[in-house]
């Protein structure tokens, strides 16, 4: 596992486990304004504001190529993200003053060459491709959707829409739908292959409130059904037909996060209540989870379904999906992003380290960023000072990075005799 930083003017690129730099990509890169890494970790994406978005070869630590817009282009890049696929490159530019918006481009990663698809401001996540990496879809605030065929190189069908609310994108899971909430008006669901759309109305008397929220949209694992939190409730709907087939309450305010099981068997819910919900499918019956949060928005199962995982960006808590029982619960010092568990399925990953799970073990497995302290086998070790809590960007095994006042990354390693040094 890399990780991958800006450090003066060079890219560097370091292995988690042994905590040594691996390579030094660059020599005068100016002002970098992302990095992404392939899928597979063979390739790194990154845009800087020379108007470039260079690809790297992780093995190698070379350049495999330059991407370069019209040396007459004047935008910068502020964003980049590589296909799941690995085959193209979408990147976000804009310039200080424009008209035209943001230019949205995707880069063929074998040949260089790029089209632009838009040049429309982008509303919410800039890119959202589809699990197959064939199919772009961006959100725009001139009130539509629009789909890149990544493979064709030629624009689909564009959706236009005449709210400009809030939307939840997301693809089905064998890409062949794609479906939108509007609000808590209504779902449209797109019917890929066919080309054919269905509206799903979901309320006929919906009146927009002063805090608009995203609404949770998950497709249940075969892609028959979507299921939808619409306040306190949780619909599901059938793709097909668009008809609304279940209607569950278990929730006195709002439902904030949706989950299904691998095998579809379950869906769990979390609430702006602090309820958890896990409701078996066949009998429509919630069965209820003990665990502190604070406004949960993620909810997600291991790769087994064997646990289940709740966050927000102050809290964490994980439980044994067969017995129910709780595993393990905490705070983050400061806000977390990212929570996902690893491909084996043992451990929760965060921002602020890895948890490991297990029926027996509660406690973090490696060193974990939580209540101004680095803690390891549950025993604090090394204080967090105030000053430096909002500049710790990632913890990982025993390296954590912080963000100094330059905007240079500190990479520590955690432990020793010391409790902490430097790496260079």
């Amino acid at each position: 596992m890399l990780l991958a930083y800006k450090h003066g003017p060079k890219i560097h690129t370091r292995s988690i486990t042994s905590g040594k730099v691996q390579h030094v990509l660059g020599n005068n890169i100016d002002r970098l304004a992302a990095l992404d890494f392939s899928p597979d970790g063979r390739l790194l994406a990154s845009a800087s504001e020379d108007r470039t978005v260079r690809l790297w070869d992780c093995a190698q630590g070379e350049s495999q190529n330059t991407l370069t817009a019209h040396p007459a282009c004047k935008e910068i890049t502020r964003s980049v993200t590589v296909s799941p696929d690995g085959q193209v490159v979408a990147t976000a530019s804009e310039l200080p003053i424009s008209k035209d918006g943001v230019i949205t481009r995707v880069w063929d990663i074998k040949t260089g060459s790029f089209q632009i698809i838009s040049r429309e401001m982008l509303h919410g996540s800039p890119f959202n491709f589809s699990p197959d990496g064939r199919l772009l879809a961006l959100s725009t605030f001139s009130k539509g959707i629009r789909l890149w065929n990544v493979n064709k190189r030629t624009h689909g069908i564009r959706l236009s829409l005449k709210s400009e609310g809030s939307r939840s994108i997301v693809f089905s899971p064998d890409s062949s739908t794609l479906a939108v909430c509007i609000d808590e008006a209504h779902i449209l669901i797109w019917d890929l292959k066919a080309n054919k759309r269905r509206k799903i109305i979901i309320s006929t008397n919906y009146v927009r409130r002063p805090v608009v929220k995203r609404v949770p949209l998950f497709f249940s694992p075969c892609g028959k059904h979507i299921a939808c939190g619409i306040g306190q409730e949780i619909r599901l709907y059938d793709v097909a037909s668009g008809t609304e087939d279940i209607v569950l309450k278990g929730h006195s305010d709002e439902v904030s996060a949706l989950a299904f099981s691998p095998d579809g068997k379950i869906l769990a819910s979390a609430g702006w209540d602090g309820v958890f919900n896990l409701w078996d499918m066949s009998t429509q019956k919630p069965r209820r989870l003990t665990g502190p949060s604070n406004q949960p928005d993620t909810l997600c199962f291991s790769p087994n379904g064997t646990f289940v995982a709740c966050a927000s960006l102050v809290r964490y808590s994980f439980w044994d999906v067969a017995s129910g029982a709780l595993l393990g619960n905490g705070d983050f010092d400061m806000w977390s992003k990212h929570f996902a568990f690893s491909s084996c399925g043992t451990h929760f990953l965060t921002d602020r380290g890895a948890i490991g799970l297990s029926r027996s073990a509660k406690l973090p497995v490696s060193i974990f960023a939580s209540q101004g302290w680095f803690w390891k086998g549950g025993v604090p070790f090394l204080y967090i000072h105030p000053d430096w809590r909002n500049s710790l960007q990632f913890v990982c095994g025993d390296i954590a990075v912080f963000l100094s006042m330059s905007g240079e990354p500190l990479v520590l390693r955690l432990g020793g005799h010391m409790g902490w040094e430097a790496l260079k």
